[in-house]
């Protein structure tokens, strides 16, 4: 949530990133994993302001840093055959915690002190002391409190606080699943483990930017169609496993799920992050992700654990649950779908001040108090 507040977030959060590396590599797992998992979405989300730089482009800018965010998962697969030929995990850790240090002092000096606002430029030397534009000073930061609440009160916060949660739970359902059903495969099992890993890893480079971002950027309702392709691919995967588990299909049948899943949380976090920015800003865009992610990930930790021991309570069970995730994740999108073109939140509007800086959803409440300020909307 402290992302919104501007301070080099990127080389902040990969030294917490590092200490949680070195904690497990000590062997001290739970602070380890809990710095890690804190930490690790700010390196991601503490640059997405760079977007800015490319306003007739910002949704494929951001998409594209999904991609990155995905395809960088897949460095913990070349971990095993390492670990295979005689590396230790404290080595690999306490590599990993090297490299995230490395790049936190690069982010620290290439990253300007503030964030990137629509208008700016870098020159070809990519460094902040070379940002093309008015000097400015960074701007007063209002409390973390009043942007929560700011957050809260914005039209459109909730209803996509469930279809986020939703969306979240069934994609851990069907990871969850699939580690169970590939548990004693052998080879065939392996080499399965290792499709969805690539699925997951590389599928974005071939989507996400030549495909999903300018569908973002060129069409009025770009971010209802990809909500709809995420929903629908989402009911797909989840209707493929129903099918295959009650059905003993054979493991190779199963890639066009893997596909799917793959498919689906790309189009659902590039239509995420690109729906935070217009419906809240970058002002509060931090504390936006950060408070949806952490609502989204406790639903996902209460429910994905009682779900995965009544799925493999007897032989229908992973059917069961899995059919019943398609008419929830409908539900879901229906009632986000409804508020939020009720909200305006998908039109292509945008509301700026007098001095010409875009305000959006939340900004536009933290600055509800402040007498004196035009706004138009364009």
């Amino acid at each position: 949530m402290g992302i919104s507040h501007p301070f080099p977030a990127q080389a902040g959060t990969c030294a917490v990133a590092a200490a949680g590396s070195l904690c497990l590599a000590e062997r001290f797992y739970a602070l380890g994993f809990g710095l890690l998992a804190g930490a690790g979405p700010g390196v991601h989300l503490g640059a997405m302001h760079v977007s800015n730089l490319f306003p007739e482009a910002k949704r494929t800018a951001l998409g594209a840093y999904s991609t990155a965010h995905q395809c960088s998962t897949f460095l913990f697969s070349l971990w095993l055959p390492l670990f295979n030929a005689g590396a230790s995990l404290r080595q690999l850790f306490r590599g990993y915690a090297a490299l995230l240090l490395v790049f936190g002092a690069g982010c620290c000096a290439a990253q300007p002190r503030t964030r990137y606002e629509l208008g700016d430029a870098v020159a070809p030397a990519g460094c902040a002391a070379a940002l093309v534009g008015a000097p400015r000073k960074a701007p007063a930061a209002p409390s973390l409190r009043d942007q929560v609440a700011a957050v809260w009160r914005t039209e459109g916060f909730r209803p996509l606080l469930v279809y986020k949660s939703v969306s979240l739970l069934s994609m851990q359902f069907f990871v969850a699943v699939l580690q169970y059903r590939l548990a004693g495969r052998g080879a065939a099992a392996s080499a399965m483990n290792l499709a969805f890993n690539v699925f997951a890893s590389f599928l974005g480079l071939l989507i996400a930017a030549p495909l999903v971002g300018p569908i973002l950027d060129r069409r009025d309702d770009g971010v209802a169609l990809i909500r709809r392709a995420a929903t629908a691919q989402a009911v797909g995967f989840n209707a493929l496993l129903a099918l295959s588990a009650r059905s003993a299909w054979p493991l190779a049948a199963e890639l066009p799920s893997y596909l799917l899943w793959a498919s689906s949380r790309i189009c659902f976090f590039a239509y995420f992050f690109a729906h935070c920015v217009k419906l809240f800003g970058f002002g509060s865009f931090g504390t936006a992700v950060g408070l949806l992610s952490l609502v989204g990930a406790a639903v996902c930790f209460a429910a994905v654990q009682p779900l995965c021991a009544l799925a493999f309570r007897s032989s229908t069970g992973i059917a069961a649950v899995s059919a019943g995730f398609v008419p929830l994740l409908i539900a879901a999108h229906a009632y986000a779908e409804r508020a939020l073109l009720r909200a305006g939140a998908d039109a292509a509007t945008r509301v700026v001040d007098a001095g010409g800086a875009e305000l959006d959803g939340a900004e536009l409440a933290l600055r509800d108090a402040e007498p004196g300020r035009d706004e138009a909307r364009v």
